[in-house]
């Protein structure tokens, strides 16, 4: 795994999808690098049919965590899910099955995310974005990381930008 720079917001994400695609998949996750997201927190989506889960925290912790699948790797995924060999599957249900698996990620690193934010996080439902061509950006002075991510299905990419709370008297 090539690190370049400490991604401590990933570490459980990351934890919390291998434990995940293990339990559903039975996939072992490798993720292959790390890298700080681009000017002002963009990322510029390079799948050619992405499919994009998102959760959104609030309350102590603004911030999102993204799963960006190829569309073929989500559709596997999901096929699993629904346990079915049908290939052909209406783009809603691989909407939901996306959304859902982003959501399980996020579920099972809230707890380990809060100890090393030191903040409470509520999730959101988890949003889907469907297609290319668009870009996910961010306000300035958030943090962001991203890892790609492979397996023996596919690579796909998991990110998360976070802000932190102010600290009363305590300049960032």
């Amino acid at each position: 795994m090539k690190s370049d720079r400490n991604c401590s917001y990933l570490v459980p994400i990351l934890k919390a999808a291998k434990q995940v695609f293990s339990r559903l998949f039975s996939l072992e996750l490798d993720p292959v690098r790390f890298f700080p997201l681009m000017e002002h927190g963009q990322i510029h989506i390079c799948f050619s049919k992405p499919v994009t889960g998102l959760v959104h925290f609030s309350n102590g912790v603004q911030g999102t965590i993204m799963l960006c699948l190829p569309e073929s790797l989500a559709r596997r995924l999901v096929m699993v899910m629904l346990q079915t060999e049908r290939e052909e599957m209406d783009f809603s249900l691989i909407a939901d099955g996306v959304g859902e698996l982003t959501n399980l990620i996020a579920g099972n690193s809230k707890q380990e995310l809060q100890k090393i934010l030191k903040a409470s996080l509520h999730p959101s439902l988890p949003h889907v974005i469907l297609g290319k061509d668009y870009k996910v950006r961010h306000p300035k002075k958030v943090e962001g990381e991203a890892s790609l991510v492979q397996c023996a299905w596919g690579s796909f990419l998991l990110a998360a930008h976070m802000k932190r709370p102010l600290l009363r008297g305590v300049a960032r």
